[in-house]
Order: C-alpha cells, then sequence, then structure tokens
C-alpha cells in the first residue's frame, strides 16, 4: 500500500529529526560506523539541505530506535542512592520526547483507540506529546481536585498500609466504550498502572494498551498479571 504524500513528507522529516538527535549525543565516527552512511550524506541530512527517501527514511527512524535510543535515555537519566529517578534532563529534551512519542505511537498504531491517559507532576509532557503523534485526545490525571472543574470522577487507592492516594479526571473526559492508551514515565512497582486502569474502568472505558518511558523488570512483571493488554517500555531496569 503506497504511502499518501503528507504521510510520506512527515516520515522523511522525522528521519532527519532522529539524526539531529543523535548528532546532539555522539560524534559523525560513531554515527558513521552505526549506520552506514556516507560523511556527505550525513552532512547534508542533519544540516537539512537534502530530505532522505521514504525508504531510507524509515530504516533510519528504525535505527534510530534499535541502536541509538537506549543509549541516549541512559545519559539522560540520573540516580540517586535511594534510587530515585531524576527524569528532568530527559524531560527537557523536547526534540527527544517527540521522537519517543512517534515511536510509542508507531507501536500502537494497529491499536484501536479514542483517548490516551497520563498522570500530571511530569507524564504530561510525554502524554501529550504521544496523544498529538496519535492525534486523539488527551486526558491528564490530576493527584489533586482541579480548580475550574465542578464534576470529578475519583479513584482512592491505598499504596501502603500508611498512604492514600487520589486520583481525578473530569467528568465526562473518558466516554463509556472509549479505549484508552495508559502512557507513564517511570513503571516502578505496577501500583500506578493498576489504579489508572481501574479509574478508566470506573470511568467505563478501558485500557488497550501501557507506554512507558522506564520500568523495573519487577514492575512490568505484576502489570502483565493484572491487565491484559499490550505493554511497551523503552528502557527497562533489572530489579534482581
Amino acid at each position: 500500500m503506497l504511502k499518501g504524500k503528507v504521510d510520506s513528507l512527515y516520515e522523511r522529516i522525522l528521519a532527519i529529526e532522529c539524526l539531529i538527535a543523535i548528532k546532539k549525543e555522539f560524534t559523525y565516527n560513531t554515527i558513521i560506523k552505526r549506520i552506514g552512511l556516507s560523511p556527505p550524506v550525513l552532512s547534508r541530512y542533519i544540516n537539512k539541505r537534502v530530505l532522505p527517501e521514504y525508504s531510507r527514511a524509515i530504516n533510519l527512524i528504525r535505527i534510530f530506535e534499535e541502536k541509538f535510543l537506549k543509549e541516549i535515555i541512559e545519559k539522560k537519566i540520573k540516580v540517586d542512592k535511594q534510587g530515585i529517578f531524576n527524569l528532568s534532563f530527559l524531560r527537557s529534551d523536547i526534540l527527544l520526547m517527540g521522537l519517543i512519542a512517534h515511536i510509542i505511537a508507531r507501536k500502537f498504531s494497529n491499536v484501536n483507540l479514542d483517548k490516551v491517559l497520563c498522570l500530571d507532576n511530569g507524564g504530561e509532557i510525554l502524554g501529550t506529546l504521544t496523544a498529538w503523534a496519535l492525534r486523539k485526545p488527551i486526558v491528564i490525571v490530576r493527584r489533586e481536585r482541579e480548580l475550574g472543574v465542578n464534576r470529578f470522577i475519583e479513584y482512592r487507592f491505598i499504596r501502603s498500609p500508611s498512604v492514600v492516594e487520589y486520583f481525578y479526571i473530569p467528568r465526562g473526559s473518558i466516554a463509556s466504550g472509549d479505549e484508552v492508551l495508559l502512557i507513564l514515565d517511570v513503571i516502578r512497582s505496577g501500583q500506578s498502572v493498576k489504579a489508572l486502569t481501574e479509574l478508566v474502568k470506573k470511568a467505563r472505558g478501558e485500557v488497550k494498551g501501557i507506554a512507558s518511558l522506564i520500568s523495573l523488570e519487577e514492575g512490568v512483571k505484576h502489570v502483565r498479571e493484572e491487565v491484559k493488554c499490550p505493554l511497551y517500555t523503552l528502557f527497562s531496569i533489572r530489579t534482581s
């Protein structure tokens, strides 16, 4: 099936953006060795003088995901002595976050979706960019009631014996029968994923997919046991 002209152009421009993101983190020599392009051709792409043909663009996007993306993410993640992730450097790189969102959108391109749902306090960056890539509405889950919104759907869950959390979405933001993609920055224990899934159920929607930037293997295991839908994570960390 032939791609439309607009879709084809979009992928070709995206391939250039992938190369620009790579160039910010790697030397020309490293890029040339991994990609296999000649220095003059690579220079013309990175300096936006020409666009790659569609087939080459698709291949460049694939190479970016398979040979560079995880390494770039790892460089931008900071972890303190308590094992707390600092994602501020990653979140602030909007070019990279946009490319990640596009990759997530491609992974779920064959899934019927009506909404994209994410958490506040940082999660809305990737969530909003992914919603834009999919051309779907975004629903942002708040941990506090939002001023100016009078009607909410609330979900209460016990994170630990001493910690109770509340999630809120505006009533009507998820309609009955809506199929939803969950976007998270980090999957740790899987508790938040389960709570968000229950919140969507309470709104009479259904979670059809889950994507995260980073995940702990034990958390992903729990999610797969609890939620029966496709799950994609870009960077997985062993917990053993």
